[in-house]
């Protein structure tokens, strides 16, 4: 695999992409569980 201009930019923008959701799923689990974790506590 050799690297070029273009593949080391698609590399960048790939990774980007990918850390950026898993972030974004991982922060929407984290806020559903903390939600979820105070409604126990109320009860």
């Amino acid at each position: 695999m050799k690297f070029t201009t273009e593949g080391i930019i698609f590399m960048i923008l790939a990774w980007g992409i990918v850390s950026t959701l898993t972030i974004y799923c991982f922060g929407k689990v984290l806020k559903t569980k903390v939600r979820y974790d105070n409604q126990n506590n109320e009860d």
